[in-house]
């Protein structure tokens, strides 16, 4: 159960972290072309499942969705392995960093509290 809860906390996050690279990316370096938004969006809801699923569920997920925003990101954009270099260092450095103050926090709010007497 908690691995559902999981789940979706992650694909929450990396939804809303997906949306303010994109829009940093195409305000700060160079604009995609996104083709249709129908298509965009489902592909980009497929990435981010398949993303957050690594990081529930693979041991050293974070390193593992690094392979898998690259791969995916190239699938999305149509676009080689070079051009995605900074996206990919974006999402998956913004994700990486997000991840671990999610894990900070929920591991300080588990812990018991300590008495002082």
């Amino acid at each position: 159960m908690e691995y559902l809860i999981l789940f979706t906390i992650i694909f929450i996050y990396t939804s809303i972290l997906w949306v303010v690279v994109l829009v940093l990316y195409n305000l700060l370096f160079e604009s995609f072309d996104f083709g249709a938004l129908g298509t965009f969006a489902g592909k980009s809801a497929i990435l981010i499942a398949i993303v957050s699923l690594v990081l529930t569920f693979v041991p050293f997920g974070g390193l593992a969705s690094l392979i898998v925003w690259w791969i995916g990101l190239m699938v999305v954009f149509n676009k080689d392995f070079w051009e995605c270099r900074i996206l990919v260092i974006l999402i998956w450095g913004i994700n990486f960093l997000f991840g671990l103050l999610i894990q900070g926090l929920v591991l300080s709010l588990a812990r018991s509290p300590t008495s002082t007497v």
